[in-house]
C-alpha cells in the first residue's frame, strides 16, 4: 500500500516534467507521408479508428477535446463509433472481414486477444517504438513494474497501451455504507469486527429504523459483489481482484485455488448465516442497481456494499463509508482492489496503418500530466474552474445542467472520459465520478491501511495455454457460481463441500493451477 502511494506521489512530479519535453514538432527530415512521426504532423493525415462509447455519452466524433486536439495535431480522425453493447461483435466483424481501422480504442482486448491478434499479424507490435514515439507512456512504465508486465505478452512482445487508474478510490471497487440515522437508532458506532457487524445487522433487523415495509441489513447489487467484499475477512484474494481465483496462500508462500481453501469454507459458511437470519437480502441472487435503488429511497436498507452510495438517490447522504472490519481470525484485509494497470487492451494499433509512430505519439499525449487534465476536466474557464484550495471543479452547466442532463452526459460534451477504459491515466486529482463522493472517499481512507501488500496485474499467457484456459474457465465458474447459490442458500455439509472439490478436480482444477503457475513465474521476473 505504501508503494501504491508513493506511485500516486511520483507520478505527478514526473509526468509534469515529461510533458515540459513532449515532442511538439515533426520529425526532421520527414519527407514522405509514411514518415511522419509526431504531432503537430507537417502536412495534414487522416486517420480510422473505431472507438467504443458508454451509451449515456457521445460518440467521439461530437466531443469538443477531439476537435482540439485535431486542429492542434494536424490530425483528423475518421471516428468509428459503436456502443458498449455491440463493440464486441463489430471489432471482431472488423478483424474477419479483414476491414481494419487503423487503431482500436477502448475496444477492450483482452490478454488473449491482443496475443492472438498480435502473432498472427493484426495488430503491431509497440514495444520498438515506446522509447522514441511515447515518452510519457514510457515514463510510466518504470514508475510501477506492473504495468510492462501487464501489458507484455508471452512472446515478449507489446501489442497495446493501457487503461491505468492510481486514484484509491475507483481502484477501491467493493466498499460498505453504513446508514447513520439507523446506527444511531438502534445506539451502535460502525461496527470493527465481523462480530460487531452481525450484531448490527440483527438489530437493525429487529429495529426497522426504515419504518418501511420491507428491512434489509445488508444489500448488494449481486452476491458476486457481497462475496468479494468479505473475502478480505476471510484471508482470500490476497493479491487484488484482477485474479478472482487464485492467489498467494500465507501459510505455504504458494499459488494457491482459494476458492478450495478451508477460508472459503468458512466464508460461505459465515454467508449462509447471514441469509439464513435474513440480515441479508433474501432477493441478493435476482438484485439488479434499478432494485437496489427503489430499496434504498424506500429506506428499506441498513448497509451497502459497492463503489459509492450512488443508487440511494437524494438519500445518499445518509450513508457513511465504513472501514475494513476484523475477521473471525484476526484477518484485516482490504478487498476488491484493482490494480494500477486496469485494462492492457485499451489502444492498439493495426498492420494497416501507414504512420504507426505518428499515431502512438498522437496518443501519448493523454498519458502526460497535460493531456490527463484535459481528457478529464477540459479547459480552465470553460469546463472547469479552480478553488482558493487547488481543487478542479466543473462549471454549473455539467454539474447542474440546465436540460436536466446528468454528469456524463453534460460532460461527455466536451471531454472523452465517461466510461473508463480509455489510454490515458486517471487519478483523484482530475476525477470527479462516482467514485469522488465523499463517502467513497471516506470509506477509501479508512480501508487503504489495509489493502493488499501487492496488487497483480491480470497475468499472460502463451497460445496454448490461452486455448486450453476458455474451456477450464468456463467450466470452472460454472461450478463455483452453482455450488456458491447452493452453500449460501442451504449452507455447507462436509458431504456438499467434499461434492464440490471433486467437482472442480474432475473439471480440471489441477491443470488450471499449472497455467496459473508457470504464468506468474513470467509475471515475477
Amino acid at each position: 500500500m505504501k508503494n501504491l502511494i508513493k506511485i500516486a506521489l511520483c507520478l505527478c512530479a514526473v509526468l509534469m516534467l515529461a510533458s515540459c519535453s513532449r515532442q511538439s514538432a515533426p520529425a526532421s527530415g520527414a519527407s514522405a507521408p509514411s514518415r511522419i512521426t509526431s504531432v503537430p504532423a507537417e502536412s495534414p493525415v487522416t486517420l480510422r479508428i473505431m472507438q467504443a462509447y458508454n451509451v449515456v455519452t457521445q460518440p467521439y466524433g461530437e466531443v469538443e477535446l477531439w476537435r482540439r486536439y485535431e486542429r492542434r495535431t494536424n490530425v483528423t480522425i475518421d471516428w468509428i463509433s459503436v456502443t458498449d453493447a455491440e463493440a464486441t461483435e463489430r471489432r471482431n466483424l472488423s478483424i474477419a472481414s479483414g476491414d481494419l481501422p487503423d487503431a482500436y480504442y477502448r475496444l477492450s482486448f483482452s490478454n488473449a486477444d491482443l496475443l492472438n491478434y498480435g502473432m498472427d499479424g493484426t495488430f503491431i507490435n509497440l514495444a520498438p517504438l515506446i522509447d522514441e514515439h511515447a515518452p510519457h507512456f514510457r515514463v510510466m512504465m518504470g514508475l510501477d513494474s506492473s504495468i510492462p508486465r501487464g501489458i507484455t505478452q508471452a512472446d515478449g512482445n507489446i501489442y497495446s497501451l493501457p487503461f491505468l487508474c492510481d486514484f484509491l478510490s475507483a481502484n477501491y471497487g467493493t466498499k460498505i455504507f453504513y446508514n447513520m440515522k439507523w446506527l444511531d437508532a438502534v445506539n451502535r458506532n460502525e461496527p470493527t469486527t465481523l462480530d460487531e457487524f452481525v450484531e448490527t445487522m440483527r438489530l437493525f433487523k429487529a429495529a426497522n429504523p426504515g419504518g418501511g415495509a420491507r428491512v434489509i441489513p445488508l444489500e448488494g447489487g449481486d452476491i458476486g459483489g457481497i462475496v468479494t467484499y468479505f473475502h478480505g475477512l476471510f484471508g482470500l484474494q490476497n493479491r487484488g481482484s484482477a485474479h478472482n481465483r487464485v492467489d498467494i496462500d500465507p501459510v505455504t508462500n504458494r499459488l494457491r485455488f482459494f476458492m478450495a481453501s478451508d477460508e472459503y469454507r468458512a466464508q460461505m459458511e459465515f454467508l449462509h448465516m447471514l441469509y439464513r437470519e435474513e440480515l441479508l437480502n433474501p432477493d441478493i441472487f435476482t438484485n439488479n442497481l434499478n432494485i437496489v435503488g427503489a430499496n434504498m429511497q424506500n429506506q428499506f436498507v441498513g448497509s451497502y456494499v459497492s463503489v459509492n452510495p450512488m443508487a440511494a438517490g437524494q438519500f445518499a447522504v445518509d450513508y457513511m463509508g465504513g472501514g475494513v472490519m476484523t475477521g473471525p481470525t484476526g484477518i484485516r484485509l482490504a478487498n476488491g482492489v484493482n490494480p494500477l494497470m486496469r485494462a492492457s487492451g485499451a489502444f492498439t494499433i493495426t498492420r494497416v496503418n501507414r504512420y504507426p509512430e505518428l499515431t502512438l505519439n498522437w496518443v501519448d499525449y493523454f498519458y502526460s500530466e497535460d493531456g490527463i487534465r484535459e481528457f478529464f476536466m477540459g479547459w480552465e474557464g470553460e469546463t472547469y474552474t479552480i478553488d482558493e484550495n487547488g481543487v478542479y471543479n466543473y462549471v454549473e452547466y455539467i454539474t447542474n445542467n440546465p436540460q436536466g442532463l446528468m454528469l456524463d452526459q453534460a460532460v461527455s460534451q466536451f471531454v472523452p472520459w465517461p466510461g473508463a477504459g480509455q489510454p490515458t491515466l486517471q487519478t483523484e486529482k482530475f476525477s470527479k465520478g462516482g467514485a469522488s463522493m465523499p463517502q467513497a472517499l471516506e470509506a477509501t481512507v479508512k480501508a487503504a491501511p489495509y489493502f493488499p501488500r501487492e496488487i497483480w496485474a491480470a497475468f499472460t499467457y502463451t497460445f496454448e495455454e490461452n486455448d486450453l484456459l476458455i474451456s477450464l474457465q468456463t467450466d470452472l465458474t460454472t461450478c463455483i457460481n452453482e455450488a456458491r447459490a447452493d452453500f449460501v442458500t442451504n449452507g455447507v455439509t462436509d458431504a456438499s463441500w467434499n461434492r464440490y472439490l471433486s467437482d472442480l478436480r474432475s473439471i480440471g482444477m489441477d491443470r488450471f493451477m499449472q497455467i496459473m503457475e508457470a504464468a506468474h513465474t513470467r509475471y515475477i521476473q
